[in-house]
């Protein structure tokens, strides 16, 4: 056993979730997908009778969730639910976004989230829309071009040489951004995009040398703690009663790749009381020397006052369903010169979207459910390239992270969670 490390290595991180993606036009994908999502499940816990096609996030939303809660219950989420719908048109328009712009009663007769858009105006991103104005925020660094695929590996530009691409990459960025590798967007589009009467970026010639397979390429996610640091008021208004507490929990790796608990029960919890998991239980584990770097993996932790019922289904309904959203719309605003060019970190960016616009979705959702549900943490795990990877594995012969407190503050009570991430083992 490896004990927790001090703090991550360099190039690994652990990102908390909740602030809006900086990039306006980055934030402008993620508000829309997610106000859209949000408008479509309270339309149908405001209006639980209406019909809905199969096989979607509403259709789950309503069966395993407003169904099978009891009849009072359904009737106070529809109240709320209509509540938070209750603005005109302008008001919707401000929560939710374009999805705002028809009544719900009309969203859901128009088909929900699958055919939002159709007959709305479409988002307005201009094609650089992944750029701060004119310079991409993508970073020129050795790990980006130097290890790839346990291969040590240099592209050769096609019609240029490494010193005539980088010149070409932060050309017009001022001194900073020269310094810290900037891609000026303008320039890079202008010699690689093909809408642009460019070329392809690289040639096939590489440079190449072997290092040899990882000792360690697993990362693992891991359940330490469950806290009661104070229990709940209890449905009866007071602390008499002990809180029965399950969780459940939905992991994705860098590829899309899906790992879900089911629902489990911690047992009953005082003040004070805690789960204390010895050996740590393991909630996943994906191979991280898959070639795509950023190394991008989440955790989304949820914890329940009572029996969740089919909220861990939901769940992972509910990413894969903004996840599709999302990709199409970063595939609308991307240029297909530029969707090569960043490649890989695609996955990354479209993770970081999809982390924020679930957070917002179960916002809205929490004050439906109320006391049934604790808002879900989402937390992530990131690896800045392979070389960062390659050094954790070989050098420091893996390592388990220190832990990430998982804090959730309803219901006048507080619970305090404690997960970790481990690089330990091998996938083949």
């Amino acid at each position: 056993m490896i004990r927790p490390t001090a703090a991550l290595p360099d190039g690994f991180a652990m990102p908390r979730y909740g602030a809006p993606p900086d990039n306006p036009a980055i934030r402008a994908i993620a508000e829309d997908v997610a106000g859209a999502t949000a408008y479509s499940l309270l339309a149908v816990a405001a209006h639980p009778e209406a019909a809905l096609a199969q096989n979607t996030v509403e259709e789950l939303f309503r069966d395993e969730l407003l169904d099978a809660a009891p009849v009072t219950r359904k009737r106070e989420m529809a109240q709320s639910a209509k509540a938070l719908l209750g603005p005109g048109p302008d008001g919707r328009r401000l929560m939710f976004g374009r999805a705002g712009s028809r009544s719900p009663e009309e969203h859901l007769q128009h088909g929900g989230l699958d055919n939002f858009e159709d007959g709305l105006e479409p988002l307005d991103l201009d094609r650089r829309a992944l750029g701060h104005g004119d310079t991409l925020n993508l970073r020129v660094a050795p790990s980006d071009i130097e290890v790839a695929n346990n291969r040590l590996t240099m592209p050769a530009p096609r019609g240029a040489t490494q010193d005539t691409l980088n010149e070409l990459a932060t050309r017009g960025a001022d001194a900073t951004g020269r310094q810290q590798g900037m891609l000026n967007l303008d320039a890079l589009m202008a010699r690689f995009d093909p809408a642009a009467g460019g070329t392809s970026p690289h040639s096939t010639d590489t440079l190449t040398a072997d290092l040899g397979p990882l000792r360690h390429n697993a990362v693992r996610f891991k359940l330490v703690k469950i806290h009661c640091l104070d229990q709940t008021n209890g449905w009866l208004g007071g602390e008499t009663l002990a809180d029965k507490i399950s969780w459940s929990s939905l992991c994705l790796g860098t590829k899309g790749e899906k790992v879900t608990s089911g629902i489990h029960d911690a047992g009953k919890f005082r003040d004070g009381d805690a789960l204390t998991l010895t050996p740590a239980r393991e909630l996943a584990k994906f191979r991280a020397d898959v070639g795509v770097f950023p190394w991008h993996g989440q955790i989304v932790f949820t914890i329940a006052e009572r029996d969740a019922g089919g909220f861990a289904t939901f769940m992972q309904k509910l990413y894969e369903n903004i996840q599709e959203m999302v990709s199409k719309a970063v595939a609308k605003a991307v240029a297909e010169g530029l969707k090569k060019l960043l490649g890989q970190k695609l996955a990354s960016i479209i993770g970081d979207i999809v982390a924020w616009a679930l957070i917002k979705v179960l916002d809205y959702l929490v004050m439906v459910i109320k006391d049934d549900i604790f808002k879900p943490c989402l937390t992530g795990f990131w690896i800045e390239s392979e070389q960062a990877l390659r050094h954790a594995s070989d050098v420091l012969d893996g390592f388990t992270s220190p832990v990430r407190f998982c804090d959730y503050r309803q219901f006048k009570g507080h619970y305090r969670v404690s997960l970790q991430a481990q690089l330990r083992g091998r996938i083949d």
